[in-house]
């Protein structure tokens, strides 16, 4: 910054009021003595020495003389102000000078401050661009993955089971989910809604692939039994406390859940080729009805070589429905699906393709009505009929087993509710 002085004379006289506070009151003849003290006092040398008649203004000079030193003395220091005065615009001239000199590298360091400030901002900009993309990396990889664990999680609408055991656990629960909720929609198709009569049917279901054929076997009857009786002893043949017995061949493990889900593996081999059937049960229970699902899983982790053997696809509903305290009507809807392009191979084996299997099934003969002495036929002489694939044997006579197991434990529970 630079600083411009303008010097003037000073008129003392002018401002003498300004420098002495009462000047105002002091007559104008002491204040042209007080500015010219030189020549008064000269004057006051020259002067001869007063006579007589001028002893009434002596004594008024020597009344004026303190007043006047008093002036005098302040006159002094207004000097040395005025010398300080000047001194420190010199000083302030000088500095202005060295302000001028450090200007610029003043300027140079508040430009490099400037830039070290822009340097930092632009790296925590960078910084948190870094983050942002880890976060989005991780984000991303998240999804992959949770995506990895979906497809295989939904591996269960395929009907596979894998080895963890949670996700096992869960598989399981959600395939018997779906078959109950399939339920009535089945039942919609098989013409069995709302179906108040007595009926035994075997049939096949068309298919829109060549490759594969549906067999289904339809079965009601009305008995005179409490709902809950029935559909507990029924239960209670597949959830394994009276499943029927296997061979010495077969294999069985049962895996239970929970009191209402269970999960069989079973397997028997026959002339070097092992059959699979590994079966999700449960058990469901409303107030208007009493469901029980059943369905095949196709693979399971824990299985090996389940692909080189026969493996049985089966899908059903046993519905038990109450009529009053004392009756109930029981349905079954079981399907059984044969994929020829899964059939497994053997030597000298009979033609068992889909045309094949369909063509025997023309020559089965099956009344509309069911026995009197259960639900299914002693004798379901319709299999022996069948042109079967290989390994798809056993699943028939399991099958076979199992009628004749629930027909047993239906006749107990209507005999031992009669007794009571």
């Amino acid at each position: 910054m630079q600083i411009d002085v303008v010097e003037e004379l000073w008129d003392v006289q002018t401002d003498l009021h300004f420098l002495f506070q009462g000047a105002e009151n002091v007559p104008s003849e002491v204040t042209i003595n007080l500015i010219d003290i030189t020549t008064a006092e000269e004057d006051l040398s020259d002067d001869p020495k007063p006579n007589g008649k001028r002893k009434s203004k002596a004594k008024t000079s020597t009344v004026r003389k303190p007043f006047e030193a008093m002036r005098r003395q302040e006159l002094a220091e207004l000097k040395q102000q005025v010398e300080s005065l000047q001194n420190q615009l010199v000083a302030t001239k000088s500095n202005a000078t060295s302000q001028r000199r450090v200007f610029k590298w003043e300027k140079i360091a508040r430009h490099q401050r400037h830039q070290a400030r822009k340097a930092l901002e632009e790296q925590k900009y960078l910084q948190q661009t870094i983050q942002a993309n880890v976060s989005f990396i991780g984000t991303i990889t998240s999804q992959m993955q949770r995506r990895l664990e979906l497809v295989a999680h939904d591996a269960w609408r395929d009907c596979k089971l894998p080895a963890d055991k949670f996700k096992r656990h869960a598989a399981i629960h959600a395939i018997a989910e779906r078959q109950y909720n399939l339920k009535d929609t089945e039942y919609i198709n098989s013409g069995m809604m709302d179906c108040d009569r007595n009926l035994f049917r075997v049939r096949t279901v068309p298919q829109t692939n060549e490759h594969t054929l549906v067999l289904e076997v339809v079965s009601q009857t009305t008995l005179p039994v409490p709902c809950e009786i029935i559909s507990h002893a029924v239960w209670q043949v597949f959830n394994g406390e009276k499943s029927p017995a296997i061979s010495s061949s077969a294999v069985v493990t049962m895996e239970q859940l929970d009191d209402n889900t269970v999960y069989e593996q079973f397997s028997e081999t026959h002339h070097g080729l092992t059959s699979y059937s590994n079966t999700v049960r449960k058990y469901f229970v409303t107030n208007d009805e009493h469901v029980i699902v059943v369905r095949s899983v196709l693979e399971d982790e824990l299985v090996a070589n389940m692909s080189k053997g026969a493996v049985e696809n089966q899908i059903g509903w046993i519905t038990v429905v109450p009529l009053d305290a004392k009756h109930c009507r029981i349905a079954y809807l079981m399907r059984t699906c044969f994929d020829a392009t899964t059939f497994p191979s053997r030597e000298g084996q009979t033609d068992t393709s889909i045309d094949a299997i369909e063509k025997s099934m023309r020559q089965v003969t099956v009344h509309d009505s069911p026995p009197e002495a259960g639900v299914f036929p002693a004798d379901p002489s319709y299999l022996r009929l069948m042109v079967v694939p290989p390994g798809f044997e056993t699943f028939f006579f399991r099958g076979f087993q199992f009628k004749s197991a629930h027909r047993e434990v239906i006749k107990a529970a209507v005999l031992a509710f009669q007794d009571n």
